[in-house]
């Protein structure tokens, strides 16, 4: 039998026989499959993995990006480190999780901190923030909920990103209720009532979702 124009496999394969052979053919079908194993998944079509879990420069220092959810758009939470009626925040957090994306966006570091509620920094922090998102593809339109410690920021983020940023809830915390007003870019702030958590969702939903002109 001529054999010189044979692959090497299947020379092999033809001197092999019963268990050999069939464990020779098991490894080439486990080495193809190795070789042939696709990648990771491409992102979704908007851009956003459902988990995000980064840490980000800004105004040199480090903060900490966290996103859950999925969505078509985005409501980023600013944490200022001291954000009164704590439980209400996170559960506000939790429930925007339930139906657009939501992230968090916080300080690691006290120099963080410090750089974060320094009102002169505002318009560079709200600069690295735009940026920040568009590197990790998280997903417009945005809204902003802060502290109103951290009004400035939210401020320069709504009037430097139009189009991207559809407004920022600001939220006053206090020990018995929460109150606060809704920016927009090119409207007067209006103050809204934010006694429960529901509420908070209301408002929030408004910007994401804004009510059409009849």
């Amino acid at each position: 039998m001529v054999t010189a124009d044979l692959p090497l496999t299947t020379l092999t394969v033809r001197t092999l026989t019963g268990v050999r052979q069939r464990v020779f053919m098991m490894l080439m079908a486990a080495t193809l499959a190795l070789v042939t194993q696709p990648g990771p998944a491409d992102p979704a079509p908007d851009g956003a993995q459902r988990h995000l879990n980064v840490t980000v420069e800004i105004s040199g220092e480090r903060f900490r990006l966290v996103c859950q959810g999925s969505g078509g758009a985005t409501v980023l939470f600013l944490e200022s480190g001291g954000t009164g009626a704590a439980s209400a925040w996170m559960e506000s957090q939790a429930q925007v999780a339930t139906f657009a994306r939501a992230c968090t966006l916080f300080a690691t570091t006290a120099r963080g901190h410090t750089a974060l509620m320094a009102t002169e920094n505002a318009e560079r922090i709200a600069g690295d923030i735009g940026r920040i998102l568009g590197e990790q593809q998280v997903p417009a339109p945005y809204v902003i909920v802060a502290a109103a410690n951290l009004a400035p920021i939210a401020v320069s983020l709504v009037e430097g990103n139009a189009g991207l940023v559809n407004g920022a809830l600001v939220i006053e915390p206090a020990s018995q209720s929460m109150s606060g007003w809704i920016v927009q870019a090119g409207s007067a702030s209006r103050s809204v009532s934010l006694g429960t958590v529901d509420e908070v969702i209301v408002h929030i939903r408004s910007l994401i979702w804004p009510p059409r002109s009849i």
